[in-house]
């Protein structure tokens, strides 16, 4: 019995530090280019996105992901918006290194085809395609 209640804790505790969830609304943009979104936050993660957190920090990522013609001329940009947040109950501080924040944001981009947020061991991440420039 007591097997079964250490499981049941251990299933808890691993299905609570990965959750992903897709954007679902009807107006959802998708991603003009995986690849693309997902170059996007390579750099990201070597750039702006990377490094020591403290708790509760946000820190933002964007770039052109794709561009399409406008019903009445002219281009649209399509980017990627992207967030990280440190929420870990485990310390005040951490340090995002590239290949987990890439991992992260990869692994968001390639199962939401509407972009949507991806919460792994006290990491928030989230990317979401977007038209024109980039927001927060």
């Amino acid at each position: 019995m007591q097997y079964l209640t250490l499981l049941t804790v251990l299933a808890t505790a691993i299905a609570g530090t990965q959750a992903q969830d897709c954007i679902k609304t009807g107006w959802a943009l998708e991603w003009p280019s995986k690849d693309k979104a997902k170059s996007v936050a390579t750099e990201a993660c070597k750039g702006s996105l990377g490094g020591s957190y403290t708790q509760g920090l946000t820190k933002w990522g964007c770039g052109k992901t794709g561009s399409y013609k406008a019903f009445r001329g002219g281009e649209v940009t399509q980017t990627a918006g992207l967030s990280v947040q440190w929420n870990g109950v485990t310390s005040a501080n951490a340090g995002l290194n590239e290949a987990e924040c890439v991992s992260g944001l990869h692994a968001l981009i390639n199962k939401c085809n509407t972009g949507g947020k991806h919460i792994a061991s006290g990491w928030h991440f989230s990317a979401i395609p977007q038209n024109n420039a980039c927001q927060k």
